[in-house]
């Protein structure tokens, strides 16, 4: 269990607070059990999903107290701006798990551990300002990846077939960059 979050939720009734806790733990199982989905880990996908589906029931706990909270006024809208962001951030690892679960591609893994440390950075709600910095620095580290990873699948490729395989696998991991930004815009305008 983690400790107090940092940022916002001062004023969260404790019930509520230990809700968003388990949140944010839920959704950082979620990131680690992408990197043994890569890794080959038997039983890795089936705990992902177990921690996405954990994560997206959490969400819902959390938000049917959020909107019964009238002690947060304005920053109740934020938080739920937050959780609903995480949500998206954890749905779109389980998308890059799938992908690449059904056809692994070596020279893409770098990237996808990458998504990982990404998204591990912009995913908590109560993720704490200086760490925003991170989000930005990581998702330059995945970019970077992201785009080697377009020239293998372009250009080295013998049959297209693999190629088209990978490109799907990237598409995957643009979704997760997209949605750990929107998590880290979240998250700057509390």
């Amino acid at each position: 269990m983690l400790e107090a979050p940092a940022i916002g939720l001062e004023r969260v009734p404790a019930p509520v607070r230990g809700l968003l806790v388990d949140v944010d733990e839920q959704a950082r199982l979620a990131c680690s059990s992408l990197g043994a989905v890569v890794s080959g880990t038997p039983g890795a996908m089936g705990e992902l999903e177990a921690c996405a589906d954990g994560h997206a029931r959490l969400c819902a706990c959390a938000a049917v107290w959020l909107q019964g909270s009238w002690r947060l006024g304005d920053e109740r809208a934020s938080l739920v701006a937050r959780m609903s962001a995480s949500r998206r951030c954890v749905e779109a690892i389980v998308d890059v798990a799938r992908a690449w679960h059904a056809k692994p591609a070596a020279p893409l893994a770098a990237a996808v551990l990458a998504a990982r440390d990404h998204a591990r950075v912009c995913v908590p709600l109560a993720t704490a300002p200086e760490r925003l910095a991170g989000c930005h620095e990581r998702r330059d580290e995945l970019r970077f990846y992201a785009r080697k990873g377009r020239r293998w699948a372009l250009g080295s490729q013998d049959e297209p077939r693999v190629g088209l395989e990978a490109l799907e696998l990237l598409r995957a991991l643009d979704r997760l960059t997209d949605r750990c930004g929107q998590a880290c815009r979240q998250a700057e305008r509390s």
